[in-house]
């Protein structure tokens, strides 16, 4: 889950590395008609247990990067973003 405001994340490419490779998923505002979607993003990790790594190029200037290194697999992680403040993540159900 990427927890920053809205506007703030729509755009944002994340990428998940695992053993068996990389996925990415971009967020989006919304997913039909007059909808709005949460900025949750789903990733299968096809059998491994351990995420390797989770990267996230936050939109705007500047061009700021958070990256968490290890997560657990069937978590919920949450990355934040602030801005003058550092990332910060966590990692639970």
């Amino acid at each position: 889950m990427l927890d920053a405001a809205i506007f703030d994340r729509i755009g944002a490419p994340v990428a998940m590395r695992t053993a068996s490779g990389m996925q990415t998923q971009e967020v989006r505002l919304g997913a039909g008609c007059l909808s709005r979607g949460p900025s949750v993003l789903h990733f299968g990790l096809r059998g491994n247990g351990t995420v390797l790594e989770i990267e996230v190029r936050w939109p705007g200037p500047g061009g700021q990067v958070s990256r968490l290194k290890r997560a657990d697999a069937d978590r919920l992680t949450r990355i934040s973003h602030r801005e003058r403040r550092p990332a910060k993540f966590s990692n639970r159900l």
